[in-house]
């Protein structure tokens, strides 16, 4: 679900809120694969939280969040392009194990393991691909080309999306987890040919 950034004004923040748990009520859903939340979550307060939104909606007992952004930023800003989210809901939060989030720290994919029938392991992953847009200090390119400029590395964010995923994506696969992705690529994935 593009959540396209929630608002930092605190009545559109409530409705929007308020808007994405209804939907995940209505949907029923399971888990909710979430992008662009749009929040530094380092400077939010507990209140705020996400985890704190999805137990005041949903009940404690029966809602699992991880929601990463990237922590590199030290705007000290409570908004920030960005970042994905996984809300799991109901009985399928008692078969989450562990969970993560990309080892850069930048808040580009979150994942969580299930274990079912059998010993059978799916990984869920939410994702967000940044875009190649290259304007705007605040957008997500941006973010991710000054932390990678910062370790000398000239790459295009969104390749170094692609290729850290790819080998993300090979060791789940050779611990033999079944995948499942879902997200915001930011690019049409129809091809021509």
């Amino acid at each position: 679900m593009q959540v396209g950034n929630i608002p930092l004004k605190p009545t559109e923040e409530e409705e929007r809120i308020d808007h994405v748990f209804q939907e995940v009520k209505e949907l029923e859903s399971d888990v909710t694969l979430l992008q662009e939340l749009g929040r530094n979550w380092q400077n939010t307060p507990r209140w705020q939280q996400w985890r704190a939104r999805a137990e005041e909606h949903l009940g404690r007992a029966s809602a699992h969040t991880r929601c990463p952004h990237n922590v590199h930023d030290v705007s000290g800003c409570k908004q920030q392009w960005g970042g994905t989210g996984m809300l799991t809901h109901g009985t399928l939060a008692h078969y989450s194990g562990r969970s993560g989030v990309d080892p850069s720290g930048l808040g580009q994919w979150t994942w969580s393991l299930f274990t079912g029938r059998n010993n059978m392991k799916t990984q869920i992953v939410s994702i967000y691909v940044p875009c190649t847009n290259l304007t705007g200090e605040i957008c997500v390119h941006a973010q991710h080309k000054r932390y990678l400029q910062d370790k000398d590395d000239d790459r295009s964010p969104r390749k170094v999306f692609l290729a850290d995923f790819e080998q993300e994506l090979e060791k789940w696969i050779a611990a033999g987890d079944q995948i499942i992705v879902g997200g915001n690529v930011n690019e049409s994935l129809a091809r021509t040919t």
